[in-house]
């Protein structure tokens, strides 16, 4: 069946010819123009709810796609910012226990040799000058890196008498290497077997001692945490009811942030274990005993907001040196990641290598590495 409809032959051609015949339709452009706005309007709306569509689906998904993509290392590029405090390489580790061998070891009182800064458009290892400005030889303590770039260090001033030494002096440097404290140090009386550590933040300077009360020969020892105030230079006794390990103090390593300090190793035999104590007064809130294979020693950096710690743990033989970064819970101790850092190039002297790592904010950790003689450092952001 078809629907088509057939007329007459005579019909069709009256058709034809009348069509033929018929004047040209005058052309109504203003509705053509019309006309063609509103397709214009209807296909760019299309296209803008389109794109909107995509848009709300790219940013729904943004935090799995960056998760995947962002790099979790990234290499080089300008330090910029405060400049990272370099510990020296130490092929035989202070000891952790007992009474001092007599002979300094770089690092054993928690002084950095040198900070990476960066200069003229460069990173550039920038040894630490010793001694430090107002300073003569013989250093009591420190240099030691302060949370925001700075030094602090306790010495002894210059003296104008030849057989005697200045009198003992605290001396505090900003990030850019002026002087923002320089006076007497308070009565340091308290007994120290061997060097001590110190460390900082803008306002506060921590030091572990020993006090010991009794009779000779019957005395009680008690570690206590010395607190000093950089601004007006008071220094206050912490005795906390849980810190410390008897002996095993001093630690050879500590770092502070803002409210809290944590102190390292803690345990006689395990390098990369630590205490984190409370910098108002000196209680431990948290002991890091993690399980860490082929450590020979460790530095460890609490973030600002004291919730993960960046671990540089350094492993040495004879024949090998590596380094590797390891991120860990503040309170748990408990390994979130590790990261290894570049191998060294063949013929590298050890004895020179200073290396470090610090925190920007809470979400980045800076790990750098160079020599004393030199070169062009190592430098790698770690997303933690």
């Amino acid at each position: 069946m078809t629907t088509e409809i057939h007329l007459p032959p005579e019909l069709e051609d009256a058709v034809r010819i009348s069509a033929a015949n018929a004047p040209a339709l005058a052309l109504d452009r203003t509705a053509v123009y019309t006309r063609a706005r509103r397709i214009r309007h209807r296909r760019a709306a299309v296209k803008a709810i389109t794109a909107g569509v995509v848009v709300l689906a790219l940013g729904a998904s943004y935090p799995l796609v960056h998760a995947r993509l962002a790099p979790e290392v990234t290499t080089g590029g300008l330090a910029g910012g405060q400049p990272i405090g370099l510990w020296q390489n130490r092929d035989a580790p202070p000891v952790t226990a007992g009474l001092p061998s007599g002979r300094h070891v770089p690092g054993s009182n928690g002084e950095i040799a040198a900070q990476l800064r960066t200069v003229g458009g460069r990173n550039v290892v920038v040894p630490v000058s010793d001694p430090q400005p107002g300073l003569s030889g013989g250093t009591y303590l420190g240099p030691a890196p302060l949370d925001g770039g700075g030094l602090a260090t306790i010495g002894y001033a210059q003296s104008g008498n030849k057989n005697s030494i200045g009198t003992r002096t605290v001396v505090v440097l900003d990030a850019a290497g002026r002087t923002v404290a320089s006076r007497p140090a308070p009565n340091l009386s308290e007994v120290m077997p061997r060097p001590m550590p110190m460390t900082g933040n803008a306002t506060t300077l921590f030091w572990w001692a020993f006090q010991y009360k009794g009779k000779p020969g019957q005395e009680e020892t008690r570690p206590i945490l010395n607190r000093y105030d950089i601004r007006s230079g008071r220094l206050t006794m912490l005795t906390p009811a849980v810190g410390g390990n008897g002996y095993q103090l001093p630690y050879f390593g500590m770092q502070a942030t803002a409210s809290r300090v944590i102190s390292w190793p803690a345990v006689d035999g395990q390098a990369c274990s630590a205490d984190i104590e409370d910098a108002g007064t000196g209680e431990r809130v948290s002991v890091l005993r993690p399980v860490v294979k082929d450590c020979s020693d460790v530095y460890f950096v609490l973030s600002p907001d004291n919730q993960q710690v960046a671990a540089l743990v350094t492993y040495r033989t004879a024949s090998t040196w590596t380094q590797r970064v390891l991120v860990l819970d503040a309170h748990t101790g408990q390994i979130r990641k590790e990261v290894q850092t570049p191998g060294l190039a063949a013929g590298t002297d050890r004895s020179k290598l200073v290396s470090g790592l610090d925190w920007v904010g809470n979400k980045t950790i800076r790990y750098a590495r160079g020599s004393l003689d030199g070169g062009d450092p190592t430098l790698l952001r770690i997303r933690p």
